[in-house]
């Protein structure tokens, strides 16, 4: 007698993952994108890592590519590539922040979620960016999900 296929099993730390990520990073764009520019451009001023020009292009751009990026990840729309967006801004994130702490530059806050959002030191942010580049990966490696619009695409619905 032949085995019937087993069906696929939801990875609920998978899903978990991507939406944890995913809405963090729609929280982190939005808190940004919502206030004026200035705001966002004087935070990356204080790494003092950018030339002047590209503090505002960057404080327009980078909260819009959080945001879209997060809600695509969050809806599971372009998993791979989007996981793989969000991975090499938390590599640049992380090492924008790890040459703070090394130039001893003292950041009260590390602008990660604009103005009003929680004000993490630069090491906190580390932590906290290690641990969501780890859970990135996961959805990487698991970017085939059941629920998300790739596999409702998939499917042909």
């Amino acid at each position: 007698m032949k085995k019937q296929p087993q069906a696929e099993r939801t990875d609920w730390g998978a899903l978990g993952a991507r939406a944890f990520v995913g809405f963090l990073f729609i929280v982190s764009g939005y808190s940004k994108a919502a206030y004026p520019p200035e705001a966002f451009a004087a935070a990356l001023e204080g790494y003092r890592l950018f030339p002047d020009a590209w503090l505002m292009p960057m404080a327009m751009v980078v909260p819009w590519v959080e945001l879209l990026a997060g809600a695509y990840l969050l809806m599971g729309f372009n998993i791979r590539r989007m996981a793989l967006l969000l991975l090499a801004m938390l590599g640049v994130f992380e090492l924008v922040l790890m040459s703070v702490i090394a130039r001893n530059i003292d950041l009260a806050s590390c602008g990660c979620y604009g103005a009003y959002g929680p004000h993490f030191t630069p090491r906190q942010a580390i932590v906290f960016d290690l641990a969501l580049i780890v859970m990135t990966i996961y959805v990487l490696i698991k970017s085939r999900q059941p629920f998300s619009l790739d596999a409702w695409i998939e499917k042909g619905i």
